[in-house]
């Protein structure tokens, strides 16, 4: 994509609004260095230079949504342990519109620590919210997403699969969406795609839709056939995306594939690229761009 073409559609997806529901994470890194091995077991000791907490899962779409010129607004489920706060106040300083927050008490905020000693993350911790929301959050949700809609162009389902975005709870959104003419966007997680069935555009990543429908999907005809097998399951959704990697992305929409080729780029990490990616899709959709576009849009992003 040239600087030009990019900056028409940069242009055009400037100032959209995203509504995100999903699982908003609180990301903890804990940097330091090793120096010997523990007394106490064969484990390496890790000396604390710094702590860094940034938002994760849903709470990093967001950041990508507000960073490549839209606007977003959150929906989330908390808990009431002490990471709560901390969220709250990233999203917040993100630049985040709004921040509807339905407080579930005795649920665990979902968190992701990483250990890292120079440039090498030695593991990573997480806690989870250990189960589905219940029904009265379920509802409460329902209830601040109808009341939220008018004020979206899009609707982003992101599902970290950690608990909140139930099935009952998509398909409603999905519905309410369709009923006020808001396209929905959906990053899947799990199995069983047809709790999305109804949206405007679900992207998978490779693994993910390989898992989904039991086929590889590795070169352009694998990829086209996966996609195929999906789209047959999902007959109320459009189109159909999956990022591939260094290979790029391929869409299917009205029964015909596009394939877009990666610009390959030496990066250090590639955490949170489909977000980036899931992002700037979303606000090509509330543009009202061609998917292709969009889609060449996205990979640039990521």
């Amino acid at each position: 994509m040239q600087r030009q073409e990019a900056s028409i559609l940069l242009s055009a997806i400037a100032g959209k609004r995203a509504l995100v529901v999903g699982d908003v994470l609180l990301d903890s890194f804990v940097y330091g260095e090793v120096k010997r091995i523990s007394r106490e077991a064969p484990v390496p000791v890790l000396s604390e230079r710094r702590r860094e907490m940034m938002l994760g899962g849903a709470g990093n779409l967001v950041r990508n949504l507000i960073s490549l010129g839209g606007t977003a607004s959150a929906v989330r489920v908390a808990g009431d342990d002490a990471h709560a706060p901390a969220v709250e106040a990233l999203l917040g300083e993100c630049g985040a519109s709004s921040v509807a927050l339905v407080q579930q008490p005795g649920r665990k905020t979902p968190t992701k620590t990483r250990y890292v000693s120079g440039s090498q993350q030695m593991f990573c911790v997480d806690c989870d919210p250990g189960g589905s929301i219940s029904p009265d959050s379920e509802r409460r949700i329902i209830a601040v997403v109808a009341d939220a809609m008018g004020g979206a162009d899009v609707v982003v389902l992101s599902d970290y699969g950690r608990g909140m975005l139930t099935p009952e709870l998509c398909r409603e959104v999905i519905s309410l969406a369709r009923a006020a003419g808001k396209p929905v966007c959906v990053d899947p997680r799990g199995a069983d795609y047809s709790r999305y069935d109804g949206a405007t555009l679900i992207k998978p990543n490779a693994q993910e839709l390989a898992d989904e429908v039991g086929l590889p999907v590795g070169s352009d005809s694998e990829a086209e056939a996966a996609l195929g097998a999906l789209k047959a399951r999902l007959g109320s959704t459009p189109a159909l995306i999956v990022t591939r990697g260094a290979q790029g992305m391929s869409l299917i929409e009205n029964g015909t594939v596009h394939h877009h080729r990666a610009r390959p780029r030496s990066v250090y990490d590639v955490s949170g690229a489909g977000d980036t990616a899931l992002a700037a899709l979303s606000l090509g959709v509330a543009a009202g761009l061609p998917l292709v576009d969009a889609m060449a849009l996205a990979d640039l992003a990521a």
